[in-house]
């Protein structure tokens, strides 16, 4: 299991409707090293969350895109290389996401 390190977080901002539901949602910048397809490389904790409901596809800091999923119950991502989506995949790159959870 390759653990990435914890995020520089650059951004923190709450989301929500009038029904009282709110979201905290963390824009952050993560360095990964061959990391993304196994169970606990990017717990939600990492993020200051216990569960992600929803996480953006990232541009690469060499300009790939990677897509970026939770996982069923939330507590982690999954990165996808874009070409081969079909299978999780370890990555070594530069990401900035978007992470949206509770």
């Amino acid at each position: 299991m390759a653990l990435i390190a914890k995020p520089t977080i650059e951004d923190i901002w709450s989301e929500g409707n009038t029904n009282g539901r709110k979201f905290k949602c963390v824009q952050a910048l993560c360095v990964l090293s061959a990391a993304g397809a196994t169970s606990g490389d990017i717990p939600a904790s990492h993020f200051g969350l216990t569960k992600i409901n929803q996480v953006t596809s990232a541009r690469a800091s060499d300009d790939n895109s990677v897509l970026l999923l939770p996982s069923f119950d939330g507590t982690q991502i999954y990165s996808y290389v874009a070409v081969a989506p079909s299978a999780p995949a370890n990555l070594s790159k530069t990401i900035r996401v978007i992470v949206r959870g509770t």
